[in-house]
């Protein structure tokens, strides 16, 4: 069984500060024009990718390359765990 939520919250995109409405919407619902509609937000914070970065930079330069294919997996997993 998936961990996944069931439900999405969404705010209306018409709505301003003062008024904004919310509504809880079914994941994979879809909208008017037949498109499913999905926010996204990043949470990731500048100085831990810059570690990232530089530990995958050194480690690429030390090893002539070879770690370039975890290096490359450790930027994924970075950015995906916080979009």
């Amino acid at each position: 069984m998936s961990d996944a939520p069931s439900q999405i919250l969404v705010t209306g995109p018409a709505a301003s500060a003062a008024n904004a409405t919310t509504d809880t919407v079914p994941l994979g619902t879809l909208q008017a024009n037949g498109r499913s509609h999905l926010q996204l937000a990043f949470t990731g914070v500048a100085g831990d990718y810059f570690r990232i970065w530089i530990v995958n930079l050194l480690l690429t330069l030390i090893t002539v390359g070879l770690w370039s294919p975890w290096a490359k997996v450790r930027k994924r997993r970075y950015f995906y765990g916080r979009t």
